[in-house]
Order: structure tokens, then sequence, then C-alpha cells
């Protein structure tokens, strides 16, 4: 069986792809979960002011009914 030797310059370029396409899907899963967490932090505040509001309106229909 016959060993082949691989060229320094493919050997390189080789490394050098393999980093990149490692940052970028590192990029990628960034960006994808910041837009998760904002869609989740907005849905909450969401809630909170439906909450607020709900909390307003039945205090004003106590307040009328006195």
């Amino acid at each position: 069986m016959r060993k082949f030797k691989i060229p320094k310059r493919y050997s390189e370029t080789y490394d050098t792809l393999n980093k990149n396409v490692q940052e970028y899907t590192v990029n990628a899963i960034n960006f994808v979960n910041k837009i998760a967490v904002g869609g989740i932090e907005n849905f909450n505040k969401s809630i909170e002011l439906s909450d607020i509001t709900t909390i307003s309106c039945k205090i004003t229909l106590i307040t009328q009914e006195k």
C-alpha cells in the first residue's frame, strides 16, 4: 500500500477553508440565537404590557362601580 503525500499548499488551503467554514457556522448560529432571544424578549414584553393593561382596566372598573 502506498502513502500519498499531500503537497503543503493543498494542506494549507484545506486548513484555511475548514477554518472559514467553522467561523461562518459559529457566526450563523450566533445570529440565529440573537434573533430567537430577541423574539422571546419581545413576546415577554407583550405579555407584561397585556398584564398591565388588564390590571389597569380592572382598577378602572372597580373605581367606576363605587
